[in-house]
């Protein structure tokens, strides 16, 4: 959630912080919202094959 919400400033359409509309922080967002899906996947891979 926090890479969507680097989205909305870096892309001008979240206003309010030192973030807005600088476009390396949509950029950030990305890598931000890949890596934490990427985890999500993992844990939920993990958690799927169950004690060992």
């Amino acid at each position: 959630m926090i890479g969507g919400v680097w989205i909305a400033q870096g892309s001008g359409r979240m206003h309010g912080s030192m973030m807005t509309g600088h476009s390396q922080y949509t950029g950030l967002g990305a890598v931000v919202v890949l890596v934490g899906l990427g985890l999500l996947a993992w844990a939920w891979r993990l958690r799927g094959r169950g004690p060992q």
